[in-house]
């Protein structure tokens, strides 16, 4: 009888933990589709800890950006999931700041890593979200290194 109760204890995690944990790409995807695209008012003009606390998903990184001009670092970041290299696609979320924080605020932070930065950028306010998802083409693929 215990092992039968071990058994359907051991079924009944796996089931809940396949919920949460997408197995697949398309799983990734259809998730941040339905449950972040699709509400994304919720989180505009909410501090990014918001996001992050309603997150099923763990994402993997958080990337600022970093174009030529000195005014616009670190205006946007994009917040990966399920980042592979051998199939150059991945899932982002593409994070407009309302009020970006200054680059010299931010760059001695960004090789602390991942966790230092979502702490850094914890009560910053979302101004606008994109998804990027499977479907899409990665913009570096036409890139040449």
């Amino acid at each position: 009888m215990k092992q039968y109760l071990f058994i359907l204890c051991l079924i009944l995690s796996t089931t809940i933990m396949a919920q949460v944990t997408p197995a697949t790409y398309q799983d990734t995807a259809n998730y941040l589709n339905n449950e972040i695209a699709a509400k994304k008012s919720l989180f505009i003009g909410k501090p990014f800890s918001v996001l992050l606390d309603s997150l099923k998903i763990m994402p993997v990184n958080l990337t600022l950006s970093a174009p030529p001009s000195d005014s616009l670092k670190g205006h946007t970041a994009t917040l990966d999931f399920n980042y592979s290299t051998k199939f150059k696609q991945s899932h982002y979320l593409l994070i407009e700041w309302q009020n970006p924080l200054p680059w010299n605020t931010y760059a001695p932070i960004v090789r602390e890593g991942f966790s230092a930065l979502k702490a850094l950028y914890a009560s910053v306010i979302i101004k606008d979200i994109e998804i990027k998802d499977y479907g899409q083409p990665d913009p570096d693929d036409d890139l040449v290194y």
